[in-house]
């Protein structure tokens, strides 16, 4: 629940009060008593648990804390406080009640911190984190969408369809309404989130997978029939948002036809089932009414301005929340409208050069540009430059690419947020919506065309040693881990391999498919493998790199069940390996070609290997010691 549903008054006074003066409103008694009442509230049997438990030392806690003396908290003190409160919350409401009882206000930037360590079911650990001012409006479809997830019987809605342009609040409202207790207590925790925006269709079964699982399905060849048998006869909700692509509403039913429910978010009108488009249900969603509209421009600021003015401002953004959302921010950072009145008009004078009203396009584009105005240069800089890579920005890699200091990553990002351009995904993760991506890129290619290059290049190298990193972590045994670092990973392993292949870069490419070709296998992603075969055939000329290549992506094709596929490869690379004489590579080829002959059911191609002069000569002369010797003999044994 939002946390506008307890206390709203109380929760929307203590924010003003933080993010006018911070702290400073509360007096050290005042202090020293809130934080005493959230330690107990909390259970720390002492300081230096607490202390101990937000991370900082357990004197400057203390400091805060005493009765003489007091110390006022810093600025990093107080998100460690915030992080802590959020980590020892189910949910906003719990989090309301608790501040509300300590006494102690949050500023804008800590309810953020606090918001992202929430503690929520791990099913709902997929749906987006919707900020407070997110939550305004849509009542009445809030409803109709919850009554129509809740609906009973064999006619009741199978197949929900939210349309509506950019900007709309498509995801806004399923992702308030997937969160509603009913929901969640009806579905029993079973909900399953796979934002498609510029995902694959492989990609988003594994992710799917995954989800439902609660593991790597790494043995299933048939993702779709894997989930299908897992929610049979189970009361669960498939969301699948922002679905750009014609998509096959018949092949992603993959829930129970009497327990379960789809749901698609897409700006797309022409989506239909075949089989089931008698409970096919559809919502077009149209821009905010007045009252509502009104509401969200002008929450938590007081309007300084005539009725006229801010008539004025509905009237330039239309309605749409998306630049609703982005003229309030600026408004909160104002403590008014006046000045953002100034700038609408002068805007529309001096770029638009147009009346009112606007289309909804350009609604955005004008709330979008007079925030975009107002960001420092580092602000504007890691704007553009986001308009270039896949979502979600992480502060680590965006600092390595940029040459940027962390600190210097995360105030940038802290600007955005303030801004309303980019929303906090996680601890040092942020995404941005789609529609503002767009502008994004639209001015790097103006501005920063001759950094692409250098971005590409340092993007790939990041991503490079990501993959490295866990192609090594599986080699030692850590498999669980390795196979997280490349499911969490993959859209950007991905985009750095294309962008080795944009800059020419064969020797990346082949690295990027040494290190990967195992994951991409045993996930059933064909599309990519085929998508990497074509870079590096391209790029790749010398012939000990393609024998490499030929076979990390034999041993691919063999991981997907396409022996057919891996034969050719595997022959070249033997080849290549025996005309230059190195016989311990020839013999592990040869193996993997047997492997590949006995899958394609071809025994007796497989047996003609094995008695080949050179493979009982070079196995034979391996020491005892040696893992491949062991192995060579196991396959022979099995021929």
């Amino acid at each position: 629940m939002p946390r506008r549903c307890l206390g709203v008054a109380w929760v929307l006074k203590m924010q003003q009060l933080g993010r006018r003066m911070g702290l400073e409103e509360l007096t050290s008694k005042q202090q020293v008593r809130a934080l005493e009442r959230i330690r107990d509230r909390l259970g720390f049997p002492s300081t230096r648990k607490m202390a101990k438990a937000m991370g900082v030392d357990t004197s400057t806690l203390s400091r805060c804390m005493s009765h003489e003396n007091t110390q006022r908290m810093g600025r990093w003190v107080r998100l460690a406080l915030a992080q802590l409160l959020g980590s020892r919350c189910e949910d906003v409401e719990e989090l309301s009640k608790l501040l509300e009882k300590a006494g102690w206000p949050l500023t804008e930037e800590e309810w953020d911190e606090a918001e992202v360590y929430l503690r929520r079911e791990d099913s709902l650990r997929e749906v987006p984190l919707v900020a407070l001012e997110r939550y305004v409006g849509r009542k009445e479809e809030l409803k109709t969408v919850q009554e129509a997830l809740l609906a009973r019987g064999t006619a009741a809605p199978l197949i929900l369809l939210v349309e509506g342009i950019p900007g709309i609040g498509k995801t806004t409202l399923v992702a308030r309404v997937v969160k509603e207790k009913e929901i969640r207590k009806r579905f029993e925790g079973r909900i399953f989130w796979v934002r498609m925006e510029g995902k694959g269709e492989e990609e988003a079964w594994l992710e799917l997978a995954e989800q439902v699982a609660k593991r790597e399905p790494r043995e299933q060849s048939d993702l779709k029939r894997f989930v299908r048998l897992e929610l049979r006869r189970k009361r669960a909700i498939v969301v699948l948002d922002g679905a750009e692509k014609r998509l096959d509403l018949d092949r992603w039913m993959v829930v129970d036809p009497i327990m379960g429910r789809l749901v698609v978010t897409t700006r797309r009108t022409d989506l239909y089932s075949r089989v089931w488009e008698e409970r096919v249900w559809r919502m077009e969603l149209e821009v905010l009414p007045h009252n509502e509209a009104r509401a969200l421009l002008t929450q938590r600021v007081d309007v300084d301005v005539e009725e006229a003015a801010i008539e004025r401002l509905l009237e330039l953004f239309g309605g749409l929340p998306l630049a609703l959302e982005i003229a309030n921010r600026l408004a909160v950072m104002d403590r008014g409208f006046w000045l953002l009145v100034v700038e609408a008009e002068k805007r529309l004078l001096d770029a638009l050069e147009v009346k009112p009203p606007l289309s909804r396009e350009e609604s955005v584009r004008l709330a979008f540009e007079m925030s975009y105005k107002r960001l420092g240069n580092q602000a504007k800089e890691l704007f553009r430059f986001l308009g270039n890579f896949p979502q979600p920005f992480d502060v680590e890699p965006v600092a390595y690419v940029l040459g940027w200091k962390h600190g210097v990553v995360g105030k940038a990002f802290r600007e955005l947020v303030r801004h309303g351009l980019v929303h906090v995904e996680g601890s040092g993760r942020y995404s941005m919506h789609r529609l503002l991506q767009e502008y994004a890129r639209e001015l790097v290619e103006e501005h920063d065309r001759l950094l692409i290059p250098q971005w590409e290049e340092r993007f790939a190298q990041y991503y490079l040693d990501v993959t490295r990193g866990a192609a090594e972590m599986w080699q030692g045994g850590k498999e669980r881990e390795a196979w997280q670092i490349w499911r969490r990973e993959l859209r950007h392993i991905e985009w750095g391999c294309d962008c080795a292949a944009n800059l020419g870069r064969g020797g990346w490419v082949l690295a990027y498919m040494q290190y990967t070709d195992f994951y991409l296998g045993s996930s059933g992603l064909e599309g990519l493998v085929e998508k990497w075969r074509e870079h590096f055939e391209s790029l790749v000329q010398d012939r000990e790199s393609k024998a490499w290549g030929s076979l990390s992506l034999g041993e691919a094709y063999m991981l997907l069940g396409k022996p057919i596929k891996a034969v050719p490869l595997l022959q070249a690379a033997r080849q290549v390996w025996a005309e230059e004489g190195d016989e311990r590579k020839w013999l592990r080829t040869t193996l993997r070609l047997v492997d590949t002959f006995m899958m394609a059911g071809q025994l007796e191609s497989a047996l003609a290997l094995t008695e080949e002069e050179p493979y009982e000569r070079i196995a034979t002369g391996l020491p005892v010691e040696d893992s491949l010797k062991a192995e060579a003999w196991s396959i022979f044994g099995k021929v």
